[in-house]
Order: structure tokens, then sequence, then C-alpha cells
């Protein structure tokens, strides 16, 4: 059998099947999947020496005789030591192995090695410690020894040894591969096709070849990126949006009504936004601004001008306590305009044929819909999908007769007696919740696994989405009117969308014609394929139709102008990000910065406590309360116990413990505050298991919540803004939205635990007063002297110290854009701003001589990989 790139590892030869499993967890599954596994770094053993001149502490490459080779093992711990001794034409050394037992039978007397490690100092003088070893023979290439040796992310049962030794005898394949970068792009930017980037990057001779060959593969990520968000941007314009004016008298008129003047960056971005809405295309906007610095206010103005051109607004917050910000700081900002508000969270259903509605994410449930929506305002979700804005917006606001499959679909149903004017809207809410529980599963526990492990976490996934399934369901299959067998689907969701799921390297027309054939005989007009590949995340969408074949079925056709219009989009995010990873990561969105803050508000002071201190700090949070004002405490982050692989993750069960255990921090702390530190005092606590507010319809909550402090959220939130509460214990809950005017205190505990963005999101929640406002950073001992603790110290505002997070974690670990899939070489390209700069105007220029990449096949074919790869929403 000939091997290929798309050959499964497991008929590679020399590939035992019982480290095929291994292999897996490191994402190999063919020998292409084997070529594109990239060191993490690379052992440098170049220095190569006699053995009369090496010295200890030294990394060197020796080559040499084995003059004698020993087996034995250690007086006290019984473990296993491997001794030999080499010999050239200077002298003699001796290199000692701890615990592989087998090194005693590979390296033989007489053999003619190369060793490359560090040298040690004993008893006996310098020798080799766990030293590489190589065979030198007359035409091998070193690749274990001497010059740069690539070490690579490594599993139990798989050594960057091993891994070294597979690539290379797979390495040839690699001239089988179609460079997907087009020959004048490499030329412009010197940078190596395909196939010598591939060896370059394994098989590096100096540190030169590494770096070219990482450059490239960063530059390849880096434009499939931005590819993928300018063909967003494109597709979005061809949308149509309502257009609405730029009202200046109305907006001077809102801008005098306000009781502060607005900083420079708020009329600015202001005017960027107004100028997007008097488009006929969808606004795709983030608004990036500080903590504190009006991006409320900016917004208010857009959903203003909405209102006011006849046309709905609509604010979405991830929590409902920030929903009741934005509600209530809405109200006074708007009410000199006489515009009506909603509200609607999933426990509150105020009017939502309200000017201004607003919610949390709720509001994209079925059954909820606007007439002539406008403009929809997200807070803290930097995308919101084409699908779900449509969402939102009442079926009978069309501006054209053209036919999305969407409409299709739902004509089809309608025309069979099976759907309503709303159940479109049904649909498309059902399939957005499904993809997002298909791609919380898949970043829980990673890709490789079997069917069997999808379908139980599936569920798992579905019960948090608040999706009804059944997998009990039988389906008759008939041939020629004759019941020849029974079909069980994976899952019936919502008795309406029928899923069957697929854990294979490929689907292709075969399986497409299977659920065709299963949908054919049952009462569900809608299915979903989904193949959790070795590549990524598969769903492919098809609507069976009576008169229509398989092939003809609307599976997943190109979009095309839609039949609704897409409300303006507007992100606003309080969470600072670089330009150069904006640009990157958020490349189909526009971007407006607040990067500067009202006059009036005082910065906080920050101070890191050490333990010699922290009485004195009691003591000075104490008078701060006899003056009047208030103290937040949050109580340290617990960390989850890393899961097992190779298991099924409990997604219900992890979250549940999660907050249990944020429940038991807060008690603690609360229990010590109130009873040994401050019992003077009026302290109260907040945490996720309380409900969120009093309604009669959760007693049974309320009765569960009575052990645990007795109120709900919306109570102890009013108790603390109405001053009945001196300091409030709290867990991450208050990061973002809460707006308590009268506290001056933030109090962190195991501070060095959070992210630097979250540590400054803390800070913002406090200074929002007259008075000077204090943020007090209390870590364990271990962490006294953090860097990072240092950087929210010293950072004067969070745009220096978002450069400061990007500098010390990376993009990975700094926006959880790791969690989304991006490649290590994407996230490493996002640091040099010129390289980002450099693939943007390349990716400009190739669309603009390519739009649909038709003459690209193969880059079109990467973009759509890495799309199933990455969660975008």
């Amino acid at each position: 059998m000939p091997i290929l790139l798309n050959t499964p590892i497991e008929s590679a030869a020399r590939v035992h099947r019982r480290i095929i499993p291994a292999l897996k967890r490191l994402g190999i599954r063919t020998l292409r999947d084997l070529l594109f596994h990239f060191p993490l770094r690379y052992d440098d053993f170049s220095n190569e020496k006699d053995i009369a001149g090496i010295f200890p502490g030294e990394t060197v490459t020796v080559r040499g005789v084995i003059e004698k080779v020993s087996l034995h093992r250690t007086f006290r711990k019984k473990m296993a030591l491997t001794e030999a001794v080499l010999r050239d034409e200077t002298g003699k050394i001796k290199a000692v192995w701890f615990n592989q037992p087998f090194l005693a039978k590979n390296l033989k007397e007489g053999f003619l090695v190369r060793l490359s490690g560090k040298v040690a100092k004993g008893p006996g003088g310098a020798y080799l410690q766990n030293p590489s070893y190589e065979r030198v023979g007359a035409s091998a290439r070193a690749i274990h020894t001497g010059g740069l040796v690539a070490v690579y992310p490594e599993t139990r049962g798989i050594t960057s040894r091993w891994l070294r030794y597979l690539i290379s005898n797979s390495i040839p394949l690699r001239k089988n591969l179609v460079d997907p970068i087009p020959l004048d792009i490499l030329k412009r930017n010197n940078l190596p096709w395909l196939s010598e980037a591939l060896f370059l990057i394994h098989f590096p001779k100096t540190k030169e070849e590494a770096r070219a060959a990482e450059r490239r593969f960063v530059f390849e990520d880096l434009l499939m990126i931005q590819l993928r968000a300018l063909q967003e941007r494109s597709r979005l314009k061809e949308k149509r949006a309502p257009e609405i004016p730029l009202d200046i008298p109305l907006v001077k008129k809102f801008v005098t009504s306000l009781p502060f003047a607005l900083t420079d960056a708020q009329r600015r971005s202001l005017w960027e936004i107004a100028n997007d809405l008097v488009k006929p295309s969808p606004m795709n906007r983030l608004l990036e601004g500080d903590v504190g610095s009006g991006k409320t206010v900016v917004a208010a103005a857009a959903a203003l001008l909405t209102v006011k051109a006849g046309y709905r607004a609509v604010f979405m917050a991830p929590t409902e306590i920030l929903a009741r910000q934005h509600f209530a700081t809405l109200g006074k900002l708007l009410k000199p305009f006489s515009m009506s508000l909603g509200f609607r969270t999933g426990t509150e259903k105020r009017a939502t044929d309200s000017d201004v509605v607003v919610g949390t994410h709720a509001l994209i449930q079925k059954g909820i819909s606007f007439e002539n929506l406008g403009l929809v305002v997200v807070d803290e979700q930097h995308r919101f999908g084409v699908n779900q804005r449509q969402a939102l917006v009442r079926g009978h606001t069309r501006t054209e007769e053209t036919r999305t499959d969407a409409d299709e679909l739902h004509g089809y149903l309608l025309n069979e007696g099976i759907a309503t004017g709303r159940d479109k809207l049904l649909y498309e809410d059902i399939t957005y919740k499904i993809r997002g529980s298909v791609f919380q599963v898949k970043d829980e526990i990673g890709l490789g696994h079997k069917e069997s492990v999808y379908q139980k976490a599936l569920a798992e996934a579905f019960r948090i989405a608040g999706l009804r399934f059944t997998q009990e369901k039988r389906i008759d299959v008939f041939f020629r009117g004759k019941k020849v067998g029974i079909y069980q689907p994976d899952f019936i969701i919502e008795d309406q969308v029928l899923i069957e799921l697929k854990a294979l390297p490929f689907v292709g027309s075969t399986e497409l014609k299977q659920i065709w054939q299963y949908a054919k005989g049952s009462p569900y007009k809608l299915a979903l394929l989904i193949n959790f590949g070795p590549q990524g995340v598969a769903i492919e969408r098809m609507v069976y139709d009576t008169a229509r074949s398989p092939r003809e079925s609307a599976i997943e056709k190109s979009p095309r102008t839609s039949a609704l219009w897409i409300p303006h989009f507007l992100s606003m995010s309080a969470t600072p990000i670089p330009r150069t990873l904006a640009l990157s990561i958020y490349g189909d969105l526009d971007l407006s910065i607040l990067d500067e803050m009202p006059k009036s508000r005082k910065p906080v002071a920050t101070e890191i406590v050490e333990p010699a201190k922290r009485e004195s700090t009691y003591q000075f949070i104490r008078e701060e309360v006899k003056k009047g004002r208030q103290v937040f405490v949050i109580c340290p982050r617990i960390e989850t116990p890393s899961t097992n692989n190779e298991s099924v993750t409990n997604i219900r069960m992890s979250e549940l413990q999660k907050r249990i255990w944020e429940v038991k921090a807060v008690k603690e702390e609360y229990q010590k505050l109130s009873t040994n530190i401050f019992p003077d005092l009026k302290v109260a606590m907040l945490h996720g298991k309380m409900p969120a507010k009093s309604h009669t319809a959760f007693r049974r909550v309320r009765r569960n919540a009575q052990a645990l402090g007795g109120k709900s959220k919306e109570e102890v939130m009013k108790d603390f803004r109405d001053g009945k509460i001196d300091i409030l214990v709290s867990t991450s809950v208050v990061e973002v939205g809460v707006d308590i005017p009268n506290a001056s205190v933030m109090m962190i505990e195991g501070a060095e635990r959070f992210g630097l963005a979250q540590l400054h999101q803390f800070r913002g929640r406090v200074g929002r007063g007259a008075e000077q406002s204090y943020c007090f950073l209390f870590p364990t001992e271990d962490g006294a002297a953090s860097r990072r603790l240092r950087a929210v110290r010293d950072a004067k505002s969070g745009f220096e110290l978002a450069e400061k997070d990007l500098e010390i974690r990376g993009p990975g670990n700094m926006f959880g854009v790791e969690q989304s899939g991006f490649s290590q070489h994407a996230l490493k390209g996002i640091m040099d701003a010129e390289l980002v700069r450099a693939v943007r105007r390349e990716a400009i220029e190739l669309l603009r001589a390519d739009p649909g990449l038709r003459n690209n096949s193969t880059l079109a074919q990467r973009i759509k990989e890495m799309e199933s790869e990455v969660h975008w929403e």
C-alpha cells in the first residue's frame, strides 16, 4: 500500500497500535498531521568539541568510540543507572543515563557514536549527564545530536526522540504538498516555499533557518486569519441595513443634556459610529475603552439616533447585574428624549416593543423578536453573528425579495403547513444553540475521541444550553413500501431538528445521502450532520424536500443577500486590546478607541500589601468606612483540577463544582471579616449560587438560598447601593458592570491568581465618585513579588497594562484566544506589528485581484479548514 499524506498514522511503518491513542492526544492522526506537528523549541548542540577541551557547565557534542557499557542500580533508590565510557583521540569521558536501562542493549562496545548534552562534575571528574545519543553512519543524517535538535510537544509514551525519528522517515512526503501561498507573495516577503519550510522547521542547521521557517508558518496562519476577516467584512457589506440619518441638532441636544463634558475620544468615536449608521450596509464596530471611559454614553447617543429615525435599539449584556446597570444608566441618559425603555432577561419579561430594550443574551431566545430593529449593542462579546442578529428581527421587516437558505427552509415548511411565520426564528435559535454546544464540547475535550464520547458530552452541553432532546426516538426505514429496519438518530432536538453524529476523518456524499434518506422517512425536515474530524468540527445542514434529490437539497449553500435586513452592530469592551492584537483577531470589526478618561475621575491608588502590612491596611479600610465609604472584597480565584484527556468531561458537573468552590471561598472570607476583622461593620456576601432576583417563581430557589445568606443578588446589590452594607464580599461577579459611586476601596485576596485584565476590571469598580479611591492587592506569600502585580500597580491606564500583559503572557492566555483554536504560530505573529501590517496588505491585494479565491483554491481550502478549528463567535 502506498504511503500518502492522508495515510492514517496507524498504517505507517513502525507505529505500533498501542501508541496510536497517545499520538491522537497530540492531534496526530495522519502523516500530514505528523509533518505539521512543529517543535516547541530547539536544543542547541552545535558546540562540538574534543573530549580534552570540555568543561563542566557546558552543553557540548562529542564524537568517539564506546569503550565500555555497564548497567546497575543505585544503592538508595534502586534507580537503573546506565554508564558508558566514550573515547576519542584526545581522551575519555563517562556518560550517565538515569532510568533508561534499555540503553545498555542499544549502545555496544566499539560503536562510533555522537553524544550531546550538558557536562556535569562528579567525584570522578567531568561526565555527560543524560546526553542524547546517535550512531555515526556513512550516510545517515544526524537528527538527535549535533547542531539544533527539535524538541516537540510530548505526551506519555511519546518522546521527542521518537517523533524526530518518525518525522525524518516521513519528511520526503512534503514534496506532495501544494503551497497555499502564491509564489509572488512568497518572493515579496522573502519566505521559503512550503516544502523547504517544512524541512527547515524540523531539521534546521542554524537558528536563522529555524527562524525563517517559523516566520513562513506565522505569515501563513496570519494570512488565513486576515483573509477570513476581510471576506466576512465583504459579505457583510452585501447585506442591507437600515439607513439612519445623522441628525446633528439631535446629537448636539444630547451632548448639551449631559451633566458632564464628553472627552475628545468620545466625540471622535461617536462621529465614527454615526457615519457607519448612515450607510446601507450593517455597521460592525468594536468600541474599546478603559473602565470608566464612557462607552455607554457613546452607545446611548447611537441608540438615540436609531430610535428617532424610526427604528428600535437593543442592548445585550452577559449578566443580569450588568443588564440592570445598563437599564438604569440608559434611563437617566435618555430621559429628556421621551423614549420608552424595556427590560428583558431570562427571569424578567417586561415589554419588548419599547424603543430601547435592555437585557441579557436571553433576548435571542425563541419567541422574542423586534419590529424595525436598527441597532444591536452587545457588551463584552466582541462578535455577534449575522444569524444572531437576524434572529432578533421580526419576520416582516423585509427589504427585498431575494431569498436565503433559511428563507427557503421557512417557505417550504410554511407551504407544507408545518411552520408558522415565527418558526424561522425558532430554527435559527435552535441551530445557533446547537452550534455553540458543539464548540463548547470541542473546546472542553478536544478532538480524537470516539463517537460515543462526543455523544455523552453533547448531551451534557445541550442540557446546559436549555435544549430539550431525546436519544430514544426510533424511525422506521422503508424500501418500496416495506419496513426493512429501524434508524435511531443520535439526537432529536426540541422535536424539530434531527442530529446525526460522526467521528470520521471526513464526511462526504455517502454520509449526506444517508442522512437525507433518514430524514425522508421522518417528520423532521431539518437535519444536521456533525462530524468531529481530526482537523476540526464540520456541521452540514440538510433540508429535506420531497421534490428534490439529496444533491439538490439545501446543504449549506453559499450565502446570498438576506431577505431580512441586518441591524447595525456595536460591541463594547472594557478590556483594552493592543492595536496589533485587535487588527489580527478582530480584523472583521472596525475599531473605535476611547483612550482618555473624563477629567473628573481620579486615578485609583493601588498598593501591593505585604503580609506585615495587612493589619494596618485593615485599619485604613475601617477609617474609610467611618468616613461613609464602602468596600468591595474579592475572594481568591479557585482553580479547578485538570481533567484527564482520556475521559469525558462532565461539563455540567465541572461548572457546578466550580460554583460550589467559589461559594465556599466567599463564605470563609465573609466569616473571617464579619467575625474577626470587622465585627463592628455591616458585612454581606454575594456569589453565583444566589438567585438573581426575588420573584415568586423562584420560591424553591430562595428557600435553598436561605442557608447561603437569604437574599437574592438583586436585593444584596440594592442594599449595597443604598448604603445598608459597608463591606461586600464577592466572587468575580463584580468584574464588570457594577456601578457604586460611594465605593472607594477594592480589596483583592489572592491577587496573583487573577489575570491582569481581570484585576484592572476589579479596580475599575471603584473610583467612580468624587473621592480618592484605593485598590489593595493581597497576594499569597509566593505571589508577593509578582511581576504582574507590579504591572497593575504601576500602569497609568488600561491600554498601558494591556501592552504589558501582552508582553508578559502573550495573546493566547491574555484574551482566551488559545481556547478558541488559534494556532501557536498565529499567536506568536500577533506580537509582530510590522508583520501583521504586511500580512494585511497582502490579504487586501489578494482579494482585490481574486475576490472569491477561485484562482487560489488551496488557499480557500485552508481558510475553510481553519474556520472549523476556530470558534469565532
